[in-house]
């Protein structure tokens, strides 16, 4: 009767405490990983933007020791991607094709083990000690905070005024971020500037049979003048474009003063406007007023913001200085006044 009892005291008891055991690990570990899932995910410093100034913003902070993370949905390298040739970038005798300089930097990133997510960034808000980004994956929304932040998002292509019918929009582009689509077709770049015949000569070493018409003169330097002229790649000035339409699969362009031309597609490069959609209202406001004519604060590589560890770097700021050497000390530079924030609690000057 003893052992009887014994027994089945024991049994009780070790199942009581095997199951109470087993419950409280249980919820300890729920409890965890829903504080870590309400918490977010947190970071010292957080770089929006993959092109050359978020890459060298985020390999400098990753030297100095703090947890960074570099945040780009798409291919890292942004508008680098589609430079026909990098000339004024030390180090590369003879130049380098943008996609090339982009691969480079992006294996260094990765090399080094810089964390990259692949997110969408849709708002960045200031909070009492730091900043918290609302992000976006396939997944649903994902939350994010950061002590410090440097928004590097760079300029997004100035909306054309010209009416695009719903059967043409597939061949009207603004970026020719996969080249052999255009190869063997005829395309018509439209801009004069230096990014339009940029691209006219990085499209026509790629196969394309290319046509450059500007409203204006053409404003690039004579150096890429020249180079497009080598190429016998036709320049047309005075062209302002009134509509686009589209006949038996071809695009029929017609401008002001009557001119007429035909294309498989068109290239549209017409300016630059900054990305500033994610950043408070107020910053927003301060970089706009700061140059009214373009949006830009013309010639800052990088700038503070009235918020102590918000940065802004590259060509988001940059204005007229887009150049790959500009974005990528602007980067350097305002990673390295965040790392300053970040283990001071101020921005270095």
């Amino acid at each position: 009767m003893n052992d009887g009892l014994n027994d089945g005291l024991n049994d009780g008891l070790n199942d009581g405490m095997n199951d109470g055991m087993n419950d409280g690990m249980n919820d300890g570990m729920n409890d965890g990983m829903n504080d870590e899932m309400n918490d977010g995910l947190k970071y010292d410093l957080t770089v929006i933007g993959g092109g050359p100034s978020g890459m060298a913003a985020a390999i400098q902070a990753h030297r100095l020791g703090v947890s960074v993370v570099l945040i780009e949905p798409d291919e890292l390298g942004g508008q680098l991607r589609s430079a026909n040739l990098v000339e004024n970038y030390p180090g590369f005798p003879g130049g380098i094709p943008g996609r090339e300089l982009a691969d480079l930097m992006a294996r260094q990133v990765h090399g080094l083990g810089v964390d990259v997510e692949s997110l969408t960034v849709s708002s960045v808000q200031p909070e009492k000690e730091g900043f918290e980004l609302v992000c976006h994956d396939g997944d649903g929304t994902v939350a994010l905070t950061s002590r410090s932040v440097i928004v590097t998002t760079g300029a997004a292509p100035c909306r054309w005024d010209v009416d695009i019918p719903d059967d043409v929009r597939d061949l009207v582009h603004v970026d020719a971020w996969d080249p052999e689509m255009f190869r063997d077709r005829d395309v018509v770049v439209i801009g004069g500037g230096e990014a339009a015949l940029d691209r006219a000569l990085y499209l026509n070493r790629h196969g394309a049979r290319v046509r450059v018409i500007s409203r204006s003169r053409v404003r690039a330097m004579k150096l890429l003048k020249d180079r497009v002229r080598e190429c016998y790649i036709p320049m047309e000035t005075g062209c302002l474009v009134e509509d686009v339409s589209r006949t038996d699969g071809r695009l029929q362009i017609r401008t002001a003063d009557g001119r007429r031309f035909e294309a498989d597609h068109v290239m549209v490069c017409i300016g630059k406007e900054p990305r500033v959609t994610i950043l408070p209202a107020d910053v927003r406001d301060d970089l706009l007023s700061t140059s009214p004519d373009d949006g830009f604060m013309v010639g800052t590589l990088f700038t503070r913001t009235r918020y102590p560890g918000l940065l802004l770097a590259g060509d988001l700021v940059s204005g007229d200085f887009r150049h790959v050497g500009c974005a990528v000390g602007g980067g350097l530079a305002a990673s390295l006044v965040a790392v300053g924030h970040i283990n001071n609690g101020s921005e270095k000057k």
